[in-house]
């Protein structure tokens, strides 16, 4: 399989680019926001691992979680560090922790680490380590963004995952039982927040034709599939109103 390049940012496979495709990126970033900015780059966190050298890093597509699926996160991280680079007034934020296993680095420490390694400035880099699923990492981006004032949020995900990372979201109102975050959510909503999802996919094949022959070997994979039956049985579990909303995770990081 293709694999992703892991180095910095400067690598003539992610920044060598013509500027119709940096014009291309700009305008799939900013078209929710009718053609304005973000304020803020959330790339969502998945699993990670460590290397046999010992280095923590996001998944690629050769790599599968503790379930078996392949939450591809770094597509999240490169996309999210060449947005960064087109838009460099922006916070970036990286998110959550490892519930299965606190002792271990953060999924937020292992995120920002890779976008620092793709030449993202580490004082543009908030680090987010409350969340644990995509439920709680929404819960905590609404609360940063009241808090800060964010009105435009940009989400950074993977293309299997955008049916119901989407949902979800538009469902926060009803399967968040949480009288002090829903008034935080009716907050954003009165402060006219927008939240934009942006599939990393589509980012890196603007970026790279040949992470066109990627993603099309990528998706033909076993595990792959599972991951799309997976999160196809989540949404329709959330459409039907069986979906399982935990708030708590099972083991508590402090």
């Amino acid at each position: 399989m293709i694999e992703f390049d892991t180095t910095h940012q400067g690598s003539s496979a992610e920044t060598e680019l013509v500027p119709s495709e940096d014009a291309a990126i700009r305008e799939l970033v900013t078209q929710d926001f009718n053609g304005l900015p973000p304020e803020v780059i959330f790339p969502l966190s998945g699993s990670i691992i460590q290397r046999r050298d010992g280095r923590w890093d996001t998944l690629s597509g050769s790599d599968v979680s503790e379930h078996g699926i392949t939450t591809v996160g770094k597509v999240r991280t490169i996309a999210g560090a060449k947005i960064a680079h087109l838009f460099p007034d922006l916070p970036v934020v990286a998110n959550s922790y490892n519930r299965f296993d606190p002792d271990e680095p953060t999924m937020a420490s292992v995120h920002r680490d890779e976008l620092i390694r793709k030449g993202v400035n580490p004082e543009r880099i908030i680090l987010e380590e409350e969340s644990f699923s995509t439920i709680t990492q929404y819960v905590e981006m609404i609360k940063m963004a009241v808090e800060r004032g964010w009105t435009r949020v940009s989400v950074i995900i993977n293309g299997y995952y955008e049916p119901r990372a989407t949902a979800l979201y538009e469902h926060l109102d009803s399967i968040v039982e949480n009288a002090e975050f829903q008034q935080t959510l009716q907050q954003f909503k009165r402060m006219n927040g927008e939240v934009s999802f942006v599939v990393g996919d589509d980012i890196m094949k603007l970026m790279n034709k040949h992470y066109e022959a990627y993603f099309d070997e990528l998706e033909r994979t076993p595990a792959y599939q599972k991951t799309v039956t997976m999160e196809k049985k989540g949404l329709e579990d959330l459409l039907a109103g069986k979906y399982r909303v935990v708030l708590e995770p099972e083991r508590p990081r402090y």
